[in-house]
């Protein structure tokens, strides 16, 4: 399984529109694509050591992961024209990106 996360940065007058392009076009766009196996839209939360030296210093206001089964099927929704128009719809709204992708090598998760 791959898990491909993205971090945007977003004008706090900005963030109820970004979850609107995210629900309206991105997840509309992703759930059909062939291997796609679910998405998040996530934002930070304070956390005890989230201050300390050794986090990360760039900040971001919301990320979206996204699973698929395979690298190859994550790479032919890229390709996607579907994927040209979601992207484009939530990159007019933020002013930075940056993005990482994982192999999920062991999972456990609780219902």
């Amino acid at each position: 399984m791959i898990r491909f996360i993205m971090q945007f940065k977003i004008s706090p007058s900005l963030k109820t529109d970004f979850y609107n392009v995210y629900e309206a076009v991105y997840l509309p766009a992703i759930s059909p694509q062939k291997g796609y196996l679910g998405s998040a839209l996530m934002t930070p939360y304070a956390w005890p050591m989230q201050n300390e030296p050794a986090s990360n210093d760039e900040r971001y206001d919301i990320a979206i992961s996204i699973d698929f089964d395979t690298e190859e099927h994550r790479q032919d929704w890229v390709r996607s024209t579907e994927h040209e128009t979601a992207w484009t719809a939530v990159r007019k709204i933020s002013t930075h990106v940056t993005h990482c992708g994982y192999e999920i090598t062991k999972s456990q998760y609780k219902n």
